[in-house]
């Protein structure tokens, strides 16, 4: 991990906003260098930072606000009158804590620490306030966030507001959300339930680059006034570093992956039944390290310094048959973490602030836990109670590369000697809801479809082929699919082949469009399946709904009617459950009759 440590960590601007109150202003602008005064002014003195004047109720000297180990707090100073906060007052008690979204209560007005992400719009005779989620993206989405965080709505005008209806519409996609607005007595606010825009999941899958959009928000079909509210729609692969988004990343940890299940079963057909927590992550990381060659590698370009771009499994393990690939620390930590959680372990994820930059290490508890908190701010416990390693050590880079036991040592030095960001539980993450994010993004070529395309070309001759010599391609397999549909079909799987290789000789050798349409289509299938591969089914699926005049010609000289291949298709699969094929697909076959 790069550079998000040095924004992430910076203390964003604060704002003190009137909620009631007869003051001008609607928000002050809060300093973290020193306390802040709240009181009213009035000529025999300095005006306090926080001028409530004309309040009568309010003391000149009524309280101080300052910030502190990462967070704010407020003190009566002895004021007449008393200060209330959430409710409570704390006159006489010392310093209090003071959390976003808090309400204090001074005299007659009523202020509130402005959340990060806080925007005021105004329209007829309403305030509304709202708190907007920085960023969107599949991810975030997937795990529940909703785009507007919290909403209420004030009345600041003399008479009582009437019935109104709030329009949010996130452009460019479309997604919209209403919500009713009761009336409201003067100087009276109510909470209102956020709204729920929709986005839809091709749209924020199909992103490979960031882009900026706005929340429109609308009374009865007019604009509200005030700046405008921008929101970030991020890529299915970026990862937002923002506080409230850190639970997402355990979203990224994909235990059922097939390359992940891959390097988990390679693990446990070593390490036994009962093999420990840490014979387990010893395994994952001597597999990782001796039988694959990972580089260590920059993260992939990005252009904001609150998110970074992640590799998922087939990303990071990018060659699987030569078993090369590589990654940053956070794409190697996710990595190791879902072969953990495949393995039965409760992986973590730590993030440290190493200054100019954050670094992932990656553990699990050393016993089987069953009630955590998903995100841990303290590092005794990690340190006592769970193995690490810094996972850096199984690349190939020098000196990052290391055995496991100096992994471990490492791990522990960087815990004991580096400021934490956060850890995440991934166990219980997953508890609340934060479930693996189903894949998203442009899936690979399975083993099988690669070896028919190869196939397919080697048939052709000179890089010229055609959906005739793809199919051929994948009856070449002779466990596959295919095969299996044909014999289902036809019953004679050598009169077939030898019909569509007549057929194929007949033909001049030129390119056929319908070729890369089928291509296409079989990428399509996979994407709406959630599937990081394009599997056997998908290219035979969007083979048999292309239409191909050569295509057509060929399955007659074979014998083969397309709808029979399609009845035949159908069969095999709800006959066969070993071949596990995505429902989707099956829906799929059902729209060519």
């Amino acid at each position: 991990m790069t550079a998000i440590g040095d924004s992430a960590l910076r203390t964003p601007p604060a704002l003190l906003a009137r909620v009631r109150g007869k003051q001008r202003e609607d928000a002050w602008l809060l300093s973290v260098d020193h306390p802040l005064r709240i009181g009213r002014w009035d000529r025999s003195g300095p005006r306090p930072d926080v001028d409530l004047w004309p309040d009568p109720r309010v003391s000149r000297d009524h309280a101080r606000l300052w910030y502190r180990d990462r967070r704010w707090w407020i003190e009566d100073r002895g004021s007449k009158h008393g200060t209330r906060v959430g409710g409570w007052q704390i006159k006489g008690l010392g310093p209090a804590p003071l959390e976003p979204g808090a309400e204090i209560e001074i005299g007659d007005s009523v202020l509130m620490l402005a959340p990060p992400r806080w925007h005021r719009l105004r329209g007829r005779d309403l305030v509304v306030d709202l708190v907007v989620s920085p960023a969107v993206n599949y991810a975030l989405t997937h795990c529940g966030r909703p785009v507007v965080e919290r909403l209420a709505a004030r009345n600041w005008s003399e008479a009582a507001t009437e019935t109104a209806r709030l329009t949010f519409t996130l452009a460019p996609f479309g997604a919209s959300s209403e919500i009713v607005v009761p009336p409201i007595e003067p100087s009276a606010s109510i909470e209102l339930p956020p709204p729920r825009l929709a986005i839809p999941g091709e749209a924020l899958t199909g992103l490979t680059e960031r882009a900026k959009d706005q929340l429109i928000v609308q009374i009865d079909g007019q604009p509200l006034r005030g700046n405008p509210i921008e929101c970030w729609v991020l890529p299915y692969n970026e990862w937002s570093a923002d506080d409230q988004d850190r639970l997402s990343l355990a979203a990224f940890v994909l235990p059922n992956h097939p390359l992940v299940a891959e390097v988990a079963l390679a693990v446990s057909n070593r390490a036994g039944v009962h093999a420990s927590a840490e014979d387990l992550l010893a395994r994952v990381y001597k597999h990782l390290s001796d039988d694959w060659h990972l580089e260590y590698l920059f993260e992939p370009p990005s252009f904001e310094s609150r998110s970074q771009k992640l590799r998922l499994p087939h990303q990071v393990l990018e060659a699987s048959r030569e078993r090369r690939g590589g990654g940053t620390c956070i794409d190697l930590a996710l990595l190791f973490a879902a072969c953990l959680e495949n393995l039965g372990q409760q992986p973590m994820v730590a993030v440290l602030d190493l200054g100019a930059s954050w670094h992932a290490l990656v553990g699990c508890w050393q016993a089987i836990r069953t009630r955590e908190e998903p995100l841990i701010e303290h590092p005794r416990r990690l340190r006592d109670e769970a193995l690490w390693i810094d996972p850096t050590g199984c690349t190939r880079k020098h000196p990052e590369r290391s055995s496991f036991e100096n992994a471990v040592g490492k791990a522990r030095r960087l815990l004991r000697e580096q400021s934490m960001v956060f850890a995440l539980d991934v166990a219980a993450a997953r508890q609340i809801g934060v479930t693996p994010l189903p894949f998203s993004g442009e899936p690979l070529p399975s083993a099988a479809v690669a070896e028919a395309v190869e196939a397919a070309r080697t048939l052709a001759g000179d890089g010229v082929t055609g959906t005739v010599a793809l199919l051929l391609g994948l009856l070449a397999d002779e466990s596959g699919l295919t095969r299996r549909v044909v014999t289902a079909c036809l019953g004679d799987v050598g009169a077939a082949v030898a019909g569509l290789t007549a057929a194929r000789r007949a033909d001049p050798p030129t390119t056929d469009a319908s070729y890369r349409h089928a291509l296409s289509l079989a990428r399509e299938r996979a994407k709406e399946a959630r599937a990081p591969w394009v599997r056997e089914e998908h290219l035979l699926v969007a083979l048999l709904e292309v239409r191909s005049g050569r295509l057509d010609r060929a399955l007659q000289e074979a014998g083969i009617d397309r709808r029979h291949l399609i009845e035949a298709l159908r069969t095999v699969q709800a006959g066969s459950a070993k071949e596990e094929l995505q429902a989707s697909t099956a829906c799929e076959i059902s729209s060519f009759f």
